[in-house]
């Protein structure tokens, strides 16, 4: 095991289990209060790209792969406010998920969000616009478009984060590494992954959404040793990827 996987399991292993992802309680109260008129199926996009767009963009000291809810023990006043808020905005029947099950992740390796998001698009505009029994289902597409899109832009906005990061760094191998999750943020989970790190980092970060934005559980990553294959293989053989690196990507996924 690298220095880095110890670092991380120890981070982990000392984290408060009182933290509560905050940020999420209170961006599905702004999203309830400005969109609780709509129908549940566009509520729930909304509130979805609510929390993509204002979360905090956290990336810890020795990430490869990036993607973290920023939770936080909450101080007495924030204490008070959770207690009135807890069973309306931390687990809203409205924002609700359903968990166990697992994600089409070849399709999310083989294709990207942005081009799901222009198939339900597509799908929306084909629907009869007088239909009144098409209303449901362009609902549907729309909302699909809406999440696609935030979490392309989360993505993103984690791009951004690391190529600061990068700039900012005295270390020549944290700038480099830094400059890697940027690139592979700024690719995944939007468009196709083309190498091993972006598929790893397209399949966490989707996980994270998942179980973070989303806030459901059990979502299963599959199996892994089939889809990441071909990417592993590939690196392997034009020489951008060691065994070594790739069990370590393979570890912070893991840890994470």
């Amino acid at each position: 095991m690298r220095e880095r996987i110890a670092r991380m399991r120890a981070r982990l292993f000392d984290v408060d289990d009182r933290t509560v992802f905050w940020e999420r309680v209170l961006a599905l109260r702004r999203a309830h209060q400005a969109h609780g008129h709509e129908r549940p199926t566009r509520l729930y996009a909304l509130a979805m790209r609510e929390i993509a767009e204002t979360v905090s963009v956290v990336i810890a000291a020795d990430d490869l792969v990036v993607g973290e809810p920023p939770e936080i023990l909450l101080s007495p006043d924030e204490e008070a406010l959770f207690a009135g808020y807890a069973q309306e905005y931390f687990q809203p029947t409205w924002f609700a998920t359903r968990g166990h099950m697992t994600p089409a992740w070849e399709v999310l390796l083989e294709r990207g969000l942005l081009d799901i998001r222009r198939e339900a698009l597509e799908r929306s505009a084909a629907l009869a616009p007088d239909a009144e029994a098409a209303a449901p289902r362009r609902e549907f597409w729309e909302a699909v478009a809406i999440c696609c899109q935030a979490v392309a832009d989360l993505s993103a906005r984690y791009a951004e984060q690391a190529a600061r990061m990068a700039h900012a760094t005295a270390d020549p191998g944290r700038r480099a590494e830094l400059e890697r999750v940027s690139a592979a943020c700024r690719r995944v989970p939007g468009l196709p992954a083309r190498t091993f790190h972006e598929a790893v980092q397209a399949v966490w970060f989707l996980d994270f959404v998942l179980h973070a934005i989303c806030g459901a559980r059990d979502y299963s990553v599959g199996r892994l040793d089939q889809y990441l294959l071909p990417f592993y293989r590939r690196d392997l053989e034009n020489g951008t990827l060691t065994r070594e690196d790739a069990r370590e990507l393979l570890q912070c996924l893991f840890v994470k």
